[in-house]
């Protein structure tokens, strides 16, 4: 159970897995972290913290034009080289390791496309 919810279970279980996984686009696998959002103009600034490889980070989403992809990827104060992974249908999302993700400051801003 993640967050208090069983994800697969329970009716608001699968809307947070929803809502995780498809709009703010956090996969996670393995050592492995992926972020390929699809946000609405209207979630610009929204907010989730994320814990992964026992690291607990903030994630900021700055939601432009079209909405989905990352853009840009900022740690803090620094920008972090992104490269984009495949998608059939539009701009994809990025692939952090854990080793990636220890070493990024506590607030990161994800910038769609």
């Amino acid at each position: 159970a993640r967050g208090g919810w069983r994800i697969y279970s329970s009716g608001p279980g699968i809307y947070l897995s929803r809502v995780i996984r498809d709009m703010l686009g956090i996969r996670m696998a393995a050592d492995q972290l992926e972020l390929n959002p699809v946000l609405p103009g209207e979630l610009d600034g929204v907010k989730i913290t994320v814990t992964f490889c026992g690291r607990t980070k903030t994630i900021c989403y700055r939601v432009h034009e079209k909405g989905f992809g990352v853009a840009k990827l900022w740690a803090g104060e620094e920008t972090v080289p992104v490269s984009g992974e495949k998608d059939l249908y539009r701009q994809g999302g990025i692939r952090l390791t854990g080793e990636q993700w220890l070493e990024l400051a506590d607030e990161l801003t994800v910038h769609t496309c």
